[in-house]
């Protein structure tokens, strides 16, 4: 009997101890099959598009373009829409600060996935077409976290990285010996 609580015990523990470095995966770019971004220095990057302009090989001009920062425009004439950061939680423009990261620290190789042989890219999360950045203009610093009228451009979007406030292994094994402590208490008084 006595065995029978240390295992009930240490089934009790474990799991929290394996859980405890797991981050909230709450955004759909988050459950993604494969990697769509990359963490580096407290921050998500992702290289979310081979253009740098919210609407590229529009037919005619856009209404109020501002009106679809995070809408899909209903009837495109366009080739792409590249939807704003916000478009999905969390999500912003990179600074020029920041940017200075991916020029001076970061690499294409930096987002390029070794074992699938493929660019860590979110183009599919925020483009209504496009779904694959350009390396060659990458590879030429033509990176920019903010539209403009250039095409040549690769768009960055970045988020804060924070996990979930999950309690240290250390606490979670103060508060089972606690548990341990109370379901063998009468032995204790005795």
């Amino acid at each position: 009997m006595k065995s029978f609580k240390y295992i009930v015990l240490i089934a009790f523990i474990f799991p929290f101890l394996a859980s405890a470095t797991l981050l909230d995966l709450s955004n759909d770019i988050d459950d993604a099959s494969y990697q769509a971004f990359i963490t580096f220095d407290d921050k998500d990057w992702a290289w979310v598009s081979p253009v740098n302009t919210q609407f590229d090989g529009c037919l005619q001009e856009v209404d109020n373009p501002e009106d679809y920062l995070t809408t899909v425009l209903d009837n495109s004439d366009c080739a792409n829409q590249l939807l704003a950061p916000e478009y999905r939680e969390g999500w912003r423009f990179a600074t020029s600060t920041e940017l200075d990261t991916v020029f001076n620290i970061l690499t294409l190789n930096s987002f390029y996935d070794f074992d699938k042989s493929m660019f860590i890219q979110a183009t599919e999360y925020w483009n209504t077409n496009y779904i694959i950045g350009d390396h060659l203009n990458f590879q030429a610093n033509l990176i920019s976290g903010e539209w403009s009228s250039n095409k040549s451009f690769e768009t960055f979007y970045i988020r804060d990285h924070e996990a979930d406030a999950i309690p240290e292994p250390s606490t979670l094994i103060i508060f089972a010996l606690g548990l341990f402590t109370l379901v063998n208490r009468k032995k204790l008084l005795i």
